[in-house]
């Protein structure tokens, strides 16, 4: 699916796409998906069917929306070097612990994640 992805973005663009492309096509295809769950386009029942979305398989990954709406899924930080991303940590229930806390005092460093 994500080979599929790139190759049609750089198909269309001529470009590479970037984690927000991907974000985009992710959040696309789960307003479709809770359009066609709620036989509807009434925006309260599309609000809603958002809510139940489990396990979506995205482009970035599997993704279950919480009954707040929050996006359920694995973080990454990525870092540069020598001009390159690489990936520096992986947080596979960093959305979720930030969504049973308190986010607004979350404070993000290239070497950890913590409540601050």
């Amino acid at each position: 699916m994500v080979k599929s992805f790139v190759q049609t973005f750089v198909d269309r663009y001529k470009t590479t796409p970037d984690t927000t492309a991907g974000l985009a096509y992710d959040a696309t295809h789960i307003m479709f998906a809770a359009i066609k769950k709620a036989n509807s386009t009434d925006p309260k029942a599309i609000r809603d069917a958002i809510a139940e979305i489990k396990n979506f398989s995205g482009i970035t990954g599997k993704i279950t929306i919480s009954p707040t709406r929050d996006a359920i899924k694995p973080a990454v930080i990525v870092g540069i070097e020598n001009g390159k991303y690489i990936v520096k940590k992986k947080y596979p229930l960093l959305a979720k612990f930030l969504i049973e806390n308190d986010r607004n005092k979350a404070v993000f460093t290239s070497k950890n994640a913590y409540l601050g």
